[in-house]
């Protein structure tokens, strides 16, 4: 299952916190519409309406957390109706955190980023469904962003604002023009107070960088595997192998800086050239890509949040982009291995999730 998210490794982060429990309950619903971003996708534009239900918990009194404003992570599931038979509804299991930008005495400007899994019940088929052109897929990524105002009650939360859902399999299976979701947010959210005696946790945490040494450099290698289909209209599909590198200066516990190489082995650089090539007689310098890539992390304990832009040294032809973009998240095992699930994509367009296991040195 090549979708990208991202999801297991936030599950990940929000339970590495052994010690604790959701110190709130919140509900919320979304009434928006389909957004149709390309012309021929204007036939499934449509009204929607979705809801959510999850679990948050405050992450203030952590190591990580005090360096950030009142920062809340948050696990759910969401629901959203698409407004027509083509495209169905979806089912989506989300995690995310949330940040307070502007505080004031009775609420808060808040902030939250969230990623996770999605179901749809319906894709694109040549026979029937060939209106939906957007999600050639059942499963896929699914992003959320959200701006909105938070009024503090006694013991509870009122919140309303707007959100930008998004729904990919990265390029998996085609088609994947995507689905893309603003809306009104409201939601209400009630505190639950499972533990009120949350310490924060002792000692240094191997992952996070040492505040008494920075700023410090760390270096980190990458072995990168994924899978991806190329055209509708003949589709075939492609595993692809890789390496990066890269060196990470930390100045605070927050945020680091990225540079390093991207060396990827993909063949679909034969086949855009001719699709009868015999791709098991391609030579590895007819696939072979190189980059350098500079971006930023963010850090939450564990979890790091990854951006970074790039540009092509090599490549057998020019059918990509010469910039490339990179989002998505890293996750530290332990104190030299970690995971990484992260999006490259040129101008939008995406070209393959890559699932990396990391070593850092």
């Amino acid at each position: 299952m090549k979708v990208k998210l991202i999801v297991t490794l936030l599950i990940f982060s929000i339970s590495s916190q052994a010690q604790q429990l959701p110190t709130a309950v919140s509900g919320g619903v979304m009434p928006g519409f389909l957004l149709a971003h390309v012309p021929y996708l204007k036939n499934i534009e449509s009204h929607t309406v979705g809801a959510e239900l999850q679990i948050e918990l405050d992450q203030s009194n952590t190591r990580w957390g005090r360096h950030y404003n009142a920062p809340v992570t948050g696990f759910g599931v969401n629901y959203i109706n698409f407004g027509r038979d083509e495209t169905g509804w979806a089912v989506s299991l989300q995690g995310n955190i949330k940040f307070k930008l502007i505080e004031k005495e009775q609420g808060a400007l808040s902030f939250r980023l969230g990623a996770g899994i999605g179901y749809l019940n319906r894709i694109f088929d040549e026979v029937n469904n060939l209106r939906n052109q957007a999600i050639g897929s059942h499963l896929n990524g699914f992003m959320q962003t959200a701006l909105f105002y938070e009024r503090q009650l006694a013991n509870s939360e009122i919140a309303a604002g707007l959100a930008l859902s998004h729904f990919s399999n990265g390029a998996y299976r085609m088609p994947n023009l995507g689905l893309n979701l603003p809306s009104l947010y409201l939601r209400y959210s009630r505190d639950v107070n499972w533990f009120d005696d949350l310490k924060a946790p002792k000692g240094i945490d191997p992952w996070l960088p040492d505040t008494a040494l920075m700023p410090v450099w760390n270096y980190a290698i990458t072995g990168i595997y994924t899978h991806k289909e190329r055209t509708l209209s003949n589709p075939a599909q492609f595993t692809l192998f890789g390496v990066q590198t890269r060196a990470i200066y930390a100045r605070s516990i927050k945020h680091s800086w990225r540079v390093g190489l991207d060396g990827m082995f993909d063949k679909t650089y034969a086949y855009v050239r001719d699709i009868e090539t015999d791709l098991d007689t391609v030579s590895y310098w007819s696939q072979f890509e190189l980059g350098v890539a500079v971006g930023k992390s963010w850090n939450f304990g564990k979890l790091q949040v990854v951006a970074e832009v790039g540009t092509y040294l090599a490549r057998p032809t020019t059918y990509k982009r010469t910039i490339y973009e990179r989002i998505g998240l890293t996750y530290h095992l332990t104190e030299h291995l970690g995971l990484q699930s992260t999006l490259k994509f040129h101008r939008a367009v995406a070209d393959y999730i890559e699932w990396g296991l990391a070593y850092r040195l």
